[in-house]
């Protein structure tokens, strides 16, 4: 699989939802990701993570309740 680069902040939607589709695709992958999808999985989580946390805050305050 060809790795989409993000090496900076999700700042928009449009690279939310590529980000998303590239994390999903590896998800899906399951245990024939190799290091280097395994790694960049972890880097996208936390790009995704870190966009939803800025743009979203409501959706993670009715989770913690």
């Amino acid at each position: 699989m060809k790795l989409t680069p993000f090496k900076k902040p999700i700042t928009t939607e449009a690279e939310y939802g590529k980000a998303l589709a590239v994390l999903t695709a590896l998800v899906d992958k399951g245990d024939a990701t190799t290091a280097e999808e395994t790694a960049y999985l972890e880097l996208l989580g936390t790009l995704l993570e870190d966009y939803e946390r800025r743009h979203a805050p409501e959706v993670e305050e009715a989770a913690a309740i």
